[in-house]
């Protein structure tokens, strides 16, 4: 699965705020209900990025 985790709660509801953070809880936010797809979408993508660049040494 994907390694980001999305909280909604009912007290995040009422603030109208998520929180999201990665697996390894190196970024742990909270952004506005409309904000969520968007930020999640830059996590993964800042994720799939993170680790392209960790094989690369190997592919060469």
């Amino acid at each position: 699965g994907v390694p980001v985790r999305v909280v909604v709660s009912p007290r995040n509801m009422k603030n109208g705020v998520v929180e999201i953070s990665t697996r390894d809880k190196s970024v742990q936010v909270q952004v506005p209900l409309e904000e969520a797809v968007t930020k999640v979408k830059e996590l993964v993508q800042k994720l799939y990025d993170e680790i392209e660049e960790g094989v690369k040494p190997f592919q060469e």
